[in-house]
């Protein structure tokens, strides 16, 4: 029982990270989009583009998230990591999406919608420990197709919890 609540702790600080990086990501893209719009799709006639695009390759952003910002099909996020792209967007440009991705790269493994956040609520140890009992016990649950949540626990009550 030790491995699970230490893999649940190294999954959710993963989350963490893919979560600050991906909206680092977004950041980026939406100013690489802006930038595109906003004058010639050309990084060498058009100075913001150009620089908008150095600093996504200044923080590792995959160039094929670069040029998918340049060509705007509508996403509002991207995350890439070993195993695969994570791509983020509004509901009603779901289809424009998958089809600019299925052009380019082949088709995608899934698009689906899926339920995400607005706001994240920070809890205490306690209500911390029976959000993540429950959680379990969903993800456990044959019957249930998929478990959302926008509650956030810091590093240190994570580690308390998974240390017992």
């Amino acid at each position: 029982m030790a491995g699970h609540s230490q893999f649940k702790n190294i999954m959710h600080r993963k989350g963490r990270q893919d979560a600050a990086r991906a909206r680092l990501f977004a950041k980026l893209a939406r100013e690489i989009t802006v930038a595109a719009r906003n004058g010639l799709p050309d990084p060498e006639m058009n100075a913001r583009l150009r620089l908008a695009m150095q600093a996504a390759r200044a923080e590792n952003m995959p160039k094929d998230n670069i040029e998918h910002a340049i060509g705007g099909a509508g996403a509002d996020d991207v995350a890439s990591d070993a195993r695969g792209h994570v791509i983020v967007c509004a509901f009603e440009h779901l289809a424009a999406v998958a089809d600019a991705l299925a052009r380019r790269l082949g088709e995608p493994a899934s698009a689906k919608a899926l339920w995400r956040p607005q706001q994240m609520t920070s809890v205490d140890e306690e209500r911390a420990a029976s959000a993540l009992k429950l959680l379990g016990a969903l993800e456990e649950d044959d019957d249930v197709q998929n478990v959302y949540c926008n509650f956030e626990v810091s590093d240190a009550v994570m580690a308390k919890l998974t240390a017992a």
